[in-house]
């Protein structure tokens, strides 16, 4: 499974460590809504998108691994980074590299931007 196509919403100025909203394709066929990239410190992070319970808050899905966990967060911040240059505030970048067959092998220099918004 690879990451085909992501989105990613620019929040400049939200007044919180909130900076962006990601969406990703995996294989063209299976799209995951609101990752949220944060800011703390300039230290970024993910949050995985979750649901409150009794316990307080679970992660509705979530890398299985923290291996899967670091690509996906390397993949999303060198896309982040790429946005900084414009003024836009919605950008997709598609996978142009159709040579890997794990998102693991996966890299931010495999996609391209494709449309700002």
């Amino acid at each position: 499974m690879i990451i085909t196509v992501v989105k990613i919403k620019k929040l400049c100025n939200s007044g919180t460590k909130l900076i962006g909203i990601a969406d990703i394709t995996l294989d063209d066929m299976i799209v995951l809504h609101d990752i949220k990239i944060l800011d703390n410190s300039n230290k970024k992070f993910l949050a995985m998108p979750s649901r409150s319970s009794l316990n307080g808050f679970r992660d509705i899905y979530h890398p299985i691994n923290s291996k899967t966990r670091d690509r996906i967060e390397a993949i999303l911040f060198e896309l982040y980074e790429k946005t900084l240059d414009f003024n836009n505030d919605i950008f997709e970048f598609e996978n142009v590299k159709d040579d890997k067959n794990s998102l693991i092998d996966q890299k931010g220099e495999d996609f391209e931007m494709m449309m700002r918004f």
